[in-house]
């Protein structure tokens, strides 16, 4: 068997709260504590957490503990060993091969799990989720929805709000990092102020306490496991108010999320792709015995098209955040990473003036390096017309990323159309997005030059120069 390279060892110190200790063959143990706070659920119910939903959020605590903590390596995948003690190790114990898939797909490291009983039990007096009392104020036609500070997630709800001017909404933010909960609080605050939200809205934010024990450790920033973490609570959430379905708002450019050419950035997290959002609720559904889905409205839309309908309303777009590296200063976008130029496309297709301030169009000037990620995006649309003008454009498509037939067979299963509409849907959505790019990818560039360092490398200028647009 291969060594493993990270082993992470837990132990419940209290209910919402546990110590963890990091093995690694080429470091020195490693000691912190982790805990998802519980609170925020008193609003949903009056009565203790059954152990299955405890121990989900355990798990959830530990995954994010491990893909903060295990480094990646560039040339092979890593193996990530987690123990930890539950309420009932044997319903989990029962999926861990499908557990550890689940992780393979997010991060493509080599995850194992062993499960084991908390050495305290608590009272077995717990009542079953379908025993749980609703808080008054939330009524049966509510949708569960993740809200996570990022400009789909704002879009996504303000189109639901106006969908469908009946329905309330519970929105769940969570993660550890304080600039997106400030972010999240934000977001929601400024929606709530809008006539078509008013006295529509609830929301619940469930932090991730992550104790370094006052020292500081190098972490990984990738993240490729965050998009399980949040579904995993926010899946909680939904279920203690008896609602059997959670709600992803995410353009499915940015869900599907095609890799771009040279793996540069963060082009293939998986975070909400419609494999990932079917694995998850698999995943629940067999946990909990019962049915439970996870679904993304958008998922046939450009971020442009979901953006378009906040032309007369767009000062929560100024709350959000969609940068991939956030800084902690007033500029915290970098404005030239992939998700900044998908922002601002999107925002010149629904002609709305961005007034976000970016770092490097604001406080710095721009080098060459900074328009990477505008040529490599430049470089897929091309790639794209290219599939689209071919005879048979699905197959072309297929034959340049081959997750295509995938999505299209998981979503048929699902019962989310049939597979010939699928197909015709994902056609239009990557049709829209090329002409969309093709629009505004010119002032895009311009943005970004407009205030650029003079380089030595005049080769390297020349290129720039000679990049094609397409057409």
């Amino acid at each position: 068997m291969d060594t493993i390279d990270y082993r992470f060892v837990f132990s419940k110190t209290q209910e919402r709260q546990s110590d963890v200790i990091l093995h690694s063959p080429k470091a020195a143990p490693i000691c912190l504590s982790v805990g998802i706070d519980h609170f925020p659920f008193h609003s949903l119910t009056h009565s203790e957490l059954p152990p299955v939903i405890l121990d989900i959020l355990d798990l959830a605590a530990a995954i994010h503990v491990a893909d903060k903590l295990a480094l990646p390596q560039k040339t092979r995948p890593i193996r990530i060993h987690i123990d930890l003690p539950l309420h009932n190790p044997e319903i989990f114990a029962q999926f861990n091969q499908q557990l550890s898939e689940l992780m393979f797909w997010y991060t493509s490291d080599h995850w194992s799990f062993q499960f084991s009983y908390h050495e305290k039990q608590l009272s077995h007096s717990f009542p079953p989720i379908a025993g749980y009392a609703k808080f008054s104020p939330i009524p049966e036609l509510t949708e569960i929805a993740l809200l996570s500070g990022g400009l789909d997630s704002l879009a996504g709800l303000y189109l639901r709000l106006m969908d469908d001017q009946n329905k309330q909404f519970v929105l769940i933010g969570t993660g550890s990092n304080g600039i997106m909960h400030g972010r999240q609080k934000q977001v929601f605050h400024s929606l709530r102020t809008m006539p078509i939200a008013s006295g529509r809205l609830s929301f619940l934010q469930l932090p991730i306490d992550l104790d370094y024990k006052k020292k500081r450790y190098r972490t990984n920033k990738s993240h490729r496991a965050r998009g399980i973490v949040f579904l995993l609570i926010g899946a909680v959430t939904a279920l203690l108010i008896e609602n059997h379905r959670l709600s992803v708002y995410e353009t499915g450019i940015g869900a599907i999320n095609l890799p771009l050419p040279g793996g540069i950035g963060r082009d293939h997290s998986k975070a909400v792709h419609p494999i990932s959002l079917v694995m998850v609720g698999n995943l629940i559904s067999n946990l909990l015995g019962r049915s439970f889905s996870i679904e993304n409205p958008f998922i046939f839309k450009t971020k442009g098209e979901m953006c378009l309908p906040l032309k007369d309303n767009p000062l929560p777009i100024f709350e959000t955040i969609s940068c991939d590296r956030l800084h902690r200063e007033k500029y915290s976008q970098c404005g030239y990473c992939s998700s900044c130029i998908l922002r601002r496309q999107a925002l010149m297709v629904a002609s709305i003036e961005e007034k976000t301030r970016c770092f490097i169009l604001h406080a710095r000037r721009a080098e060459s390096r900074h328009q990477v990620y505008w040529y490599k995006m430049n470089q897929q649309a091309i790639t794209i017309v290219q599939a689209l003008r071919s005879d048979d454009s699905w197959r072309a498509i297929c034959q340049e990323y081959t997750d295509m037939p995938d999505i299209v067979s998981c979503m048929a299963e699902r019962g989310e159309n049939d597979e010939h509409s699928i197909k015709d849907n994902l056609i239009r959505l990557y049709q829209t997005y090329v002409h969309e790019w093709r629009d505004v990818a010119p002032s895009l560039l311009k943005e970004i030059t407009a205030n650029r360092v003079a380089s030595n490398h005049s080769l390297e200028d020349m290129q720039w120069q000679q990049m094609r647009l397409i057409n």
